[in-house]
């Protein structure tokens, strides 16, 4: 291959990310970015007190879920879920774990915990990409 070619190649790639970013530029992606950034910036102040161990830094993850799922489909991107096998599996075991145990509400919250965190990944994904 050639220089030339090469350079045609990385012009042509240029010009196809400058189109899909600038689609990525809308109201719903910058809040998508901004609400997981707040949700990173409020780590510090995480001291779970509410019902089931929620705090500050929850209430902004919602929204970051939210706001992401409100880009992905007003700019009918794909959105990826990592780890959906294996906290598929552990949500799984937990459920029966739970349902056989002594506590079974306690294990629902612990399970309602993993598929939010599992949602949050996903959001903070949607973001990076």
């Amino acid at each position: 291959m050639s220089v030339a070619t090469l350079a045609v190649a990385e012009r042509r790639i240029g010009r196809a990310r400058d189109t899909t970013m600038a689609g990525d530029a809308s109201l719903w992606g910058r809040a998508a970015a901004l609400t997981t950034a707040a949700t990173i910036a409020t780590f510090p102040l995480l001291q779970p007190s509410g019902p089931g161990n929620t705090s500050l830094p929850d209430v902004f993850a919602v929204l970051s879920i939210v706001s992401v799922l409100a880009w992905g489909h007003t700019s009918r991107r794909t959105m990826r879920l990592p780890y959906v096998l294996p906290v598929s599996l552990m949500v799984v075991a937990g459920g029966l774990a739970a349902l056989v145990g002594e506590y079974p509400g306690t294990g629902l919250v612990f399970l309602t915990q993993d598929l939010f965190m599992l949602a949050w990944c996903g959001a903070v994904v949607a973001v990076c990409q």
